[in-house]
């Protein structure tokens, strides 16, 4: 799904690219202000982890998802909401997922 694809079904959305050292700008982390969902499309999955793991943005998405919001994805865009620490929070204990495959398996 792309933002054009959300736009058609009613959503405002926009596509947001970045590095790690933009991620950690507040500018970039303050465009999640108020969403109701962010989804990730499919990249690799490990650059994306990369870009976003410890920075501004990494720390809104999560905010965002404590809020309420969505958090989804497709491919590489799904495994990433796992190795962010987003899906940690969704999964029963003694479940496991591989980030490589985007496969969870629940207890």
């Amino acid at each position: 799904m792309k933002a054009a694809d959300l736009r058609a079904l009613g959503a405002e959305a926009r596509n947001v690219w970045t590095d790690r050292q933009h991620a950690d700008a507040d500018s970039i982390a303050r465009l999640l202000d108020g969403v109701t969902g962010v989804w990730f499309g499919g990249v690799d999955q490990w650059r994306l982890a990369d870009v976003l793991r410890g920075t501004a943005t990494e720390r809104a998405i999560k905010a965002c998802y404590a809020a309420g919001a969505v958090i989804g994805g497709t491919s590489a865009g799904a495994a990433v909401r796992r190795a962010t620490g987003v899906t940690r929070h969704v999964l029963p204990a003694g479940s496991t997922f591989d980030p490589r495959s985007g496969v969870a398996r629940l207890p």
